[in-house]
């Protein structure tokens, strides 16, 4: 059966048809139906066509015509079908990188008031903002949804506000904002914030209060976050000289066979007991060439370690020759002002290459005549790839070569052309550029 074997006055069941030949394999019989529904100009049934139809051209690669569907859908203003299409299409542009056209796209889901599609608009915006350096517009949005008390977009945005407010230096509203995640119990989010809060109590000393954190990550059992806080666990624990601790830490870690998580608690390991990285990444779970546990992953974080060493040594003395606004070093000037803000004491390095690419993202005024807003970009994408790093997240090897591509672009910017070579032949390791 096709789209024209429908009665030409059944708009909604063409669109059931539709459902029915996608799950079948059947596209060019799906793509008929929608499109039947579509031309109906059936006030409910032809919105969601377009709608349906931009999702299967997408899972195609026909971006052009996914994007035409989602437009179209986007400006039926259909109360449900419009908003959705909305987020649909935001997130197309997103990954073609026309980042204007997503946030219009974002924002127009998030005009909508729609009660469940404006507030995972608004967290999307928030990610969007978040990795143009846009902290304040970020923090907005997250805590837009916050508010909402969406169900499911209000604890992920608990979680990606917690790890934004750690990163520009608040560690108390870091905390916060972890614990609503981790309260929430969402099934994804609370396990996540929980990693997460280790890892911020382990940096501000709180061995207890991060073991604990760690631990319920770890007894979520969730896929991603119960290994990586095993791998955070086994840090701590190593550090506090805690040798059988921290050897079971990774070991839960290597038998998760996650596709990072294994062999970098194989490499930590190894490292623990003083035996060769490469041979404790064998011993992970086998998953295949380039899987989990393959010497390739451990390969790939290494990578980024030894760029991010470089970054740190050519970017530091850049950020050095330009004075602060208050004339003190930029490591002195931030920690004062991130103390009035948020309490507490803060300390920082400009031997951090995260805390360098704060800098130059945050106080970017001071390096304008320096970088251009292209070259600000990089030191935004690269704080990512440092923020990913930190936590552990997985780095395949398309992301390893764009880091490294990044990493040597801004140090040749800046100056710092030893570094940007050395970081060069790092990259040629990789052999391949990224597959488009």
């Amino acid at each position: 059966m096709t789209g024209r074997d429908l009665d030409d006055h059944d708009p909604e069941a063409a669109n059931g048809l539709g459902w029915v030949l996608d799950r079948q394999g059947d596209v060019a019989g799906a793509r008929a139906a929608f499109q039947q529904a579509i031309d109906s100009g059936h006030p409910d049934a032809a919105p969601w066509a377009a709608v349906f139809l931009g999702m299967l051209l997408d899972r195609q690669g026909d971006l052009d015509g996914a994007r035409a569907a989602f437009q179209q859908a986007a400006d039926s203003g259909h109360p449900d079908a419009a908003p959705e299409a909305a987020i649909s299409l935001g997130m197309l542009l997103d990954r073609q990188g026309d980042l204007d056209g997503a946030r219009a796209a974002f924002r127009q889901a998030a005009a909508s008031g729609h009660r469940d599609a404006a507030p995972r608009a608004v967290g999307f915006l928030g990610a969007l903002l978040t990795r143009q350096g846009d902290a304040a517009g970020a923090q907005a949005s997250y805590q837009q949804v916050i508010d909402s008390g969406h169900p499911d977009a209000a604890p992920r945005a608990a979680c990606s506000l917690g790890w934004l407010l750690d990163d520009q230096g608040d560690t108390a509203g870091a905390r916060a904002a972890y614990q609503q995640a981790i309260d929430s119990g969402h099934r994804q989010a609370s396990p996540r914030a929980a990693g997460y809060y280790g890892a911020l109590l382990a940096g501000q000393g709180d061995v207890p209060g991060a073991r604990a954190a760690y631990q319920q990550a770890i007894d979520s059992g969730h896929h991603d976050a119960a290994p990586l806080a095993a791998i955070g666990l086994g840090d701590l624990l190593g550090g506090q000289g805690d040798v059988p601790g921290a050897r079971a830490a990774y070991q839960q870690a290597i038998d998760s066979g996650h596709h990072d998580a294994a062999a970098v608690a194989a490499g930590n390991l190894a490292q623990l007991l003083g035996e060769p990285a490469d041979q404790a990444a064998i011993s992970t779970p086998d998953q295949g060439t380039g899987g989990m546990g393959s010497p390739v992953e451990l390969s790939n974080r290494a990578r980024v370690t030894s760029g991010l060493e470089f970054l740190a040594a050519g970017l530091r003395p850049f950020v050095e020759a330009v004075a602060s606004p208050s004339g003190r070093d930029w490591a002195q000037m931030l920690a004062a002002r991130d103390s009035a803000r948020f309490g507490g004491k803060h300390r920082y390095s400009l031997s951090n290459p995260r805390f360098l690419l704060r800098v130059l993202t945050e106080e970017f005024g001071a390096f304008k005549n320096q970088l251009s807003q292209v070259e600000r970009g990089f030191a935004s994408e690269l704080r990512d790839t440092g923020n990913r790093w930190a936590h552990h997240e997985a780095l395949s090897a398309d992301d390893t070569y764009r880091a490294l591509d990044t990493m040597e672009r801004l140090l040749t910017a800046t100056g710092a052309a030893e570094q940007a070579s050395q970081v060069r032949k790092i990259r040629a390791g990789l052999h391949t550029p990224p597959s488009a």
